[in-house]
């Protein structure tokens, strides 16, 4: 059996959501044996393709795990604006009255914006990039018809229009970098970092499915860029594999502020504990924001999301972390506004302590990061106006040290972080692993890794 890459060990790993853990109890149901360790026998043959059944199917019924699902109404503009419940609770229309995010640089990657939109007309989009062949070259082309990327566009810098209707982003007059992708492999995802760094983006807002990628990371972390990430919306309480060392990883909530029925959320955790010398953990969520009005029943049916944007000029409603990520992501972008001369450390920082606490007595202020809702949830005004001393070092983690060479010749061996840094109160230091990397066509940013 040819040995795997990282990234496809950890996708195979995060595609069993607790939908798919059900397979092997139901395969043994049936009398079907799965995932036997003589895959040659008849037994295990016939298992795998039922689980490959299980899965395929799973994925047709219930979609990405991380997105937004989305119902088509008729939404008129006065009723966008009247249903952004998140505006007055969670501090944004007081924030506006600080700072609506002159100045800073939000890369969003995406399927792209619809800029003919009413809401959008008045957007400042800059230095965008398309990384699929099938858009225009500066990513204001939608190159889906899923209209995932306008609506995270609308939530982040969205204008509204006439008097004080249509969808209002969190950082309405933050700089657009639109970087349109479409299958998100690991080349497109470091590709599309690289991109957004070298554009001068503040903030990257990233709701689509990714994974971490140690040598991209550093790239962003040496440029001072803040990622905001998406946790996912599998429902999963088991942690989120998607996140990376200083990422923002952001779960949902509802407009009750308690966490959404269907956003993932957990606390750090290993991969592969117990087994050929763990590489790395992950980052578990760090905050929460606006997921849905109203949280959908264990079928996925009922439930209210909120309002965004569709590439015809009109509105639908949409439920997931992806809608969560882009407000984050605009909260950050008024944070670097406000703080111009704080560094990706510190805006992070800020973000965190501020955030207010969920309408959950399981939620201890006193003991953040929570497994459910990180350090909380979102508030805007507080994240600008708060007293909050400064501090040193990410309090998500990094893995960058100064020495960029270091974390950056593919022809040596890499540098990985160890185990314990994501909550380090003191620098990170890296320690040399016995992993073997090779260069990459194109851009080396993106590197491959094998077990020796």
């Amino acid at each position: 059996m040819p040995r795997r890459t990282v990234g496809e060990i950890r996708n195979a790993d995060s595609a069993l959501s607790p939908r798919a853990r059900l397979v092997p109890k139901a395969a043994e149901l049936s009398g079907v044996r799965v995932g036997s360790s003589g895959w040659g026998d008849r037994a295990g043959w016939v298992g795998w393709r039922v689980l490959v059944v299980f899965v395929v199917v799973g994925g047709l019924l219930f979609g990405p795990v991380v997105g937004v699902s989305a119902a088509r109404d008729e939404i008129t503009a006065g009723q966008a604006r009247a249903e952004q419940w998140w505006l007055e609770s969670l501090g944004v229309s007081a924030a506006h009255e600080i700072t609506r995010g002159a100045g800073v640089r939000v890369c969003v990657i995406d399927t792209g914006p619809a800029v003919s939109h009413p809401d959008l007309r008045g957007v400042d989009f800059q230095d965008g990039q398309d990384l699929t062949g099938r858009g225009s070259p500066d990513g204001l082309t939608s190159v889906d018809d899923d209209d995932h990327g306008v609506a995270m566009i609308g939530l982040i810098a969205g204008q509204g229009h006439g008097q004080g209707v249509g969808l209002l982003g969190t950082a309405p007059e933050a700089t657009i970098i639109s970087v349109t992708v479409g299958d998100l492999d690991v080349d497109t995802q470091a590709k599309a970092y690289k991109a957004c760094a070298d554009a001068g983006a503040g903030v990257i807002s990233l709701s689509l499915g990714s994974r971490p990628l140690l040598g991209a990371m550093a790239y962003l972390q040496a440029r001072d860029v803040v990622l905001v990430g998406a946790a996912g919306n599998d429902g999963s309480r088991d942690g989120v594999t998607n996140s990376g060392f200083g990422e923002v990883s952001v779960g949902g909530v509802n407009a009750q502020l308690r966490l959404d029925s269907w956003s993932n959320a957990g606390g750090p955790s290993l991969i592969f504990p117990g087994r050929l010398n763990p590489l790395f953990d992950t980052g578990g969520v760090a905050i929460t924001a606006p997921f849905s009005i109203e949280s959908k029943g264990p079928d996925r049916s009922g439930g209210v999301g909120l309002v965004t944007l569709t590439q015809g000029g009109g509105y639908r409603r949409s439920s997931g972390t992806s809608n969560a990520t882009a407000i984050t992501a605009g909260v950050v972008a008024l944070v670097r506004a406000r703080y111009p001369e704080l560094n990706a450390a510190n805006v992070v920082n800020r973000l965190l302590v501020t955030a207010q606490p969920p309408n959950d007595e399981a939620f201890d202020p006193a003991e953040v990061p929570s497994p459910l809702y990180g350090w909380g949830v979102v508030d805007a005004y507080a994240a600008l106006t708060e007293d909050v001393p400064e501090v040193e070092h990410n309090p998500l983690g990094s893995i960058y040290v100064r020495n960029r060479r270091r974390m950056w010749s593919w022809r040596r061996l890499q540098w990985m972080p160890r185990l314990s840094c994501l909550n380090q109160p003191r620098p990170v230091r890296l320690r040399r692993r016995k992993l073997m990397t090779r260069r990459l066509p194109g851009w080396s940013g993106s590197p491959r890794w094998w077990w020796p």
